[in-house]
């Protein structure tokens, strides 16, 4: 199977991320992966570091890396996520599913491999751990599809939580957020530590140019990029799956707390995957534990 990985790293993730990046593939041998590599501005040239320790270690991948050079932060989280996916769907090759996978996220058991060897991905559509959205971001979306309205106000590069009665035309995903509405979007989003897209629905939304806008243009309230994906997804009228659909076993959490972890708590312990685990002494050493542990642990 074709798949191409997403993988995106600023300065703040180098203490884990070749740790993610090197469990993810381990667990995709077999497959035929090509890695984007979406280096954020960081100063010790993240990205390249992961090419040269790791493409050693996987010389069946093929890899892209890709620098920005100067990071918008927060408010760019929209444009990298529209930049990765158009990176990959102007690719020559056509891949099966698209997988993004945040740094921070711990893989703890060896099942990701069964979504693709066991063919129980879903030909169309975004599939991931779906959450619901709080109202009060809901609203903001809502309040988003009104042509002229209200925006955050950024300082700098700096995106704050306060807003204004300052914007004077659509949002650049409005017409997007009402076919998603059309189609079913409700608060179910897909969460954008790890989620896969199928082929066939990131072909279509090349072809309908929406992966060729520029988010900086006009933005309102909303700013999570794993939500714009799943209104993306939904404006096709293609369905958002959650993991146990396909894989009824699978366990995740995603709001993680590390400091709350009790390694001999079986529950906790046979999560899939966590998130996040970042670079603090404690998540870093309870990644070391757990890995010590994997392969002790059948899928």
């Amino acid at each position: 199977m074709k798949l191409a990985v997403h993988f995106g790293v600023y300065e703040a993730e180098k203490p884990f991320a070749s740790h993610t990046l090197g469990r993810l593939l381990n667990q995709l041998a077999g497959h035929d992966v090509h890695v984007l590599v979406l280096d954020d501005a960081s100063p010790s040239n993240l990205g390249a570091a992961l090419y040269k320790e790791l493409s050693g270690a996987f010389p069946a991948v093929t890899w892209d890396v890709h620098r920005i050079e100067k990071s918008k932060g927060y408010r760019g989280l929209m444009g990298r996520a529209l930049f990765a996916l158009n990176r990959i769907a102007e690719s020559d090759i056509r891949f099966d599913y698209f997988v993004r996978v945040d740094a921070d996220l711990f893989i703890n058991r060896p099942a990701i491999s069964n979504l693709f060897t066991t063919c129980r991905l879903p030909q169309r559509g975004l599939v991931g751990k779906v959450q619901e959205l709080r109202w009060r971001d809901y609203i903001q979306i809502l309040l988003d599809l009104i042509p002229i309205g209200l925006q955050r106000k950024v300082v700098g590069d700096h995106l704050e939580h306060a807003w204004a009665l300052t914007r004077t035309r659509p949002v650049w995903w409005s017409d997007i957020g009402r076919k998603a509405l059309l189609h079913g979007f409700g608060r179910r989003f897909v969460h954008g530590a790890l989620m896969i897209m199928a082929g066939d629905t990131l072909t279509d939304l090349k072809r309908s140019g929406w992966l060729d806008r520029t988010p900086s243009a006009s933005t309102g309230l909303m700013f999570g990029d794993d939500v714009v994906v799943s209104l993306l997804v939904k404006g096709l009228g293609d369905p958002l799956v959650d993991f146990n659909e396909v894989m009824p076993e699978w366990r995740c959490e995603m709001s993680f707390d590390p400091r709350s972890f009790n390694i001999s708590s079986s529950p906790m312990r046979d999560y899939h995957v966590l998130h996040p685990l970042k670079g603090d002494a404690t998540s870093l050493e309870l990644r070391r534990t757990l890995s010590e542990r994997f392969h002790h642990v059948a899928s």
